[in-house]
Order: C-alpha cells, then sequence, then structure tokens
C-alpha cells in the first residue's frame, strides 16, 4: 500500500487529488496484486459447489455437433457458428427432438432432487454469504452492461484531473518514454510536491477547460438519447447521467 500513502498525500490548494481519478484510466489493464489492491476473498468456510443445471434439448444438440462443425469449417468464425447449429436443428427429426426433451426431463428431476439436497446442508453463514455474492455479481452483470451501453451510445469519457494531465506530460518527455503510467505515479508525486503554484495552474486551467467541454459534450450526449429514445433505456437498467453532481475536483 506504499503507492497509495505516497500519491494520495499530494495536493494543492488545500485540495488533496483524488487519485482514483488517476488510476482510473488503467484499472482495467493493470495487475491489481501490483499496485497493491486485492479482490476482497471468501471467508473460510466449506461450501460445496452447486448442482448444474442440465442443458436445454437445443443447447445440449449444440454441444453434440460443435465439434463436427468446426472439423468440417476449419475457417468457420465462432460467431458463425450459431447459425449453423440453427440451421441443423431445423434439419433433425421430430422423434430425435423428442429423444432430446425426454433426456432433459430426466436430468432436470435429477437436478432438483440434487439442489434440495445441496440447499440442506448449507449453514445460515454459507447461505448468507452466497446470498451477498449473488448480490455483487449481479451489481457487476449490471455495470457492465451500463458500460457497453455507454459505448453503444457514445457516452463522453470524463478528463482526468490536473495531476493525471500532469503525468501524461511527464510521459511524453524522452527519459520518460519507457515507464509505464503506473511507475510514473510515485516519480511525479515528488515532482508535483515542488512544483510552483504558477506551473500548477497551467494544468488547473487545462483540466477545467477539458472538463468544460465534457460537460457540454455530456449534455449533448443527453440531448441525443432524448431525440432517438434511448433515454429509458439507460434509466430503466437504474443509471443517472448525474450531470449536476459532475463537480470540478482539480
Amino acid at each position: 500500500m506504499a503507492l497509495f500513502k505516497l500519491t494520495s498525500s499530494v495536493f494543492t490548494g488545500g485540495n488533496v487529488f483524488n487519485l482514483r481519478s488517476c488510476l482510473l484510466p488503467h484499472l482495467n489493464t493493470m495487475n491489481l496484486s501490483a499496485a497493491g489492491l486485492k479482490q476482497q476473498s471468501s471467508p473460510g468456510m466449506n461450501i460445496p459447489n452447486r448442482p448444474k443445471k442440465p442443458l436445454s434439448p437445443y443447447f445440449k444438440f449444440q454441444g453434440q455437433i460443435r465439434n463436427k462443425i468446426i472439423e468440417n469449417n476449419p475457417s468457420i468464425k465462432v460467431i458463425d457458428i450459431p447459425k449453423v447449429v440453427s440451421a441443423e436443428w431445423k434439419k433433425i427429426s421430430e422423434a430425435e427432438k423428442s429423444q432430446l426433451e425426454s433426456e432433459y426431463a430426466k436430468e432436470k428431476e435429477i437436478y432438483v432432487l440434487e439442489v434440495k439436497k445441496y440447499e440442506d446442508q448449507l449453514t445460515p453463514e454459507a447461505i448468507e454469504f452466497l446470498r451477498k455474492e449473488k448480490a455483487e455479481r449481479k451489481q457487476k452483470k449490471e455495470k457492465r452492461e451500463m458500460k457497453k451501453l455507454f459505448r453503444e451510445t457514445g457516452k463522453p469519457k470524463k478528463p482526468g484531473n490536473s495531476f493525471y494531465l500532469f503525468i501524461k506530460d511527464n510521459m511524453t518527455k524522452s527519459e520518460n518514454q519507457n515507464k509505464s503510467y503506473m511507475d510514473m505515479i510515485p516519480v511525479c508525486a515528488k515532482l508535483w510536491a515542488d512544483l510552483g503554484e504558477s506551473e500548477k495552474q497551467k494544468y488547473v486551467l487545462e483540466y477545467q477547460k477539458k472538463f468544460d467541454k465534457y460537460k457540454k459534450d455530456l449534455l449533448k450526449w443527453e440531448e441525443t438519447l432524448i431525440r432517438e429514445g434511448k433515454l429509458e433505456r439507460i434509466e430503466t437498467r437504474g443509471s443517472q447521467t448525474m450531470l449536476s453532481k459532475n463537480k470540478d475536483k482539480k
């Protein structure tokens, strides 16, 4: 955690920098453990694996013929395989489909019994842990879907703060071109602490300019969503653009 203690102490004008806004552009590609971050681990309890649902007739059929499709079409793209499966499914007889459905019905009966047995052996602590884990998975899924929706609708990206711009500026120097963004954070933290107020102000003004443009672009984005009838699609997923809450965190 030494990295966070060093960089989080960097401030100017009495305002501590939001380190998260400096790291966000790189959190998706960096090694979290290398930055001193670890995901929350599960408690020390022996929770058995939940029984897996049986495959539906269609997906079982897909599993049966997928390898054969690839063997017969070595250059086929992954996204095109479902199209071939769908075409083959239409070709099989009703007797074959009935056989698959009968197998599925039997497998489902076994699955229901196995799930009951599984749930009966869970302790209250395990049940609570699994409930929280399920809620977290749902939340992460919703965030992924929201990010995808933002990409599809061209949502403007919020600019990094003044310190982030200072780091990016220093990365262009010849002596730093082989250094990663994460390598530059502690280096720039020391440089920023010794930087004169007039030099810092240059980055503050640059950030303000970028942030003002971001707010205008965000407003245009919202207007486009309303015009194209897409705003409701985002709101139903529990997201708000909250333009009024976007504050200047220099």
